[in-house]
């Protein structure tokens, strides 16, 4: 018992040790899980017809012009649309099983990755071309584009207002592919840590208990 005591400290709650220890658990978790429930709903009911209009409207574009795939556009829109079904329900799955928070966490990092770089090709697609691109941010008012958050607001005192240049658009365009690349593997990472510690962990509390 004092085993399992150890390992529930480790390791967070999973959805079986949620239900089958229901008596202990306060009334307001039922509460935030009916709340959470309802949310997921509203949001299906409020999302899936559109989502399903883009999917038929693209599959229509698609036999018109004769394409293999759905036209990018329509790909990237339901992309951008199913976005926040996804991550309610994946939040909703973490907190109804917060051991499974740093693998939620990864798919919807992931997710997110994929839809900031296809909405920047959208954007660029929308304009035209990097030419158009940067002639209308050229065009824009002048911005300290380059101090915001984490660590770019710290030096905001020290940036001048300024247009955006060929070399500006490239680098935005490099932090926006290192961003989509970068941030699943990092999460990846922690997720694999965070997990392989815990089995370790599990692993040395066995070998104790044989002792």
């Amino acid at each position: 018992q004092s085993m399992t005591s150890i390992i529930c400290y480790e390791l967070p709650p999973t959805i079986y040790q949620h239900l089958s220890n229901g008596d202990k658990i306060p009334s307001a978790y039922y509460w935030f899980w009916s709340i959470g429930a309802v949310c997921i709903v509203i949001t299906c009911i409020l999302l899936v017809p559109r989502i399903k209009q883009f999917r038929d409207h693209a599959i229509v574009i698609r036999d018109e012009q004769d394409l293999s795939l759905l036209p990018f556009p329509y790909f990237a829109s339901i992309l951008f649309v199913s976005f926040p079904v996804l991550s309610t329900i994946l939040e909703y799955i973490s907190f109804l099983s917060p051991i499974s928070t740093y693998t939620t966490e990864f798919v919807m990092v992931s997710y997110e990755a994929l839809v900031l770089f296809c909405f920047t090709r959208v954007l660029i697609m929308l304009l035209g071309s990097y030419r158009n691109t940067l002639l209308v941010l050229k065009q824009a008012p002048k911005t300290k584009f380059y101090a915001v958050a984490p660590f770019g607001c710290c030096f905001r005192a020290c940036c001048q207002p300024s247009s955006v240049s060929n070399k500006d658009f490239r680098n935005l365009m490099f932090m926006i592919v290192q961003y989509s690349i970068a941030a699943p593997i990092i999460t990846f990472a922690i997720m694999l840590r965070t997990y392989s510690h815990s089995r370790v962990i599990l692993q040395i509390l066995r070998l104790l208990k044989t002792l």
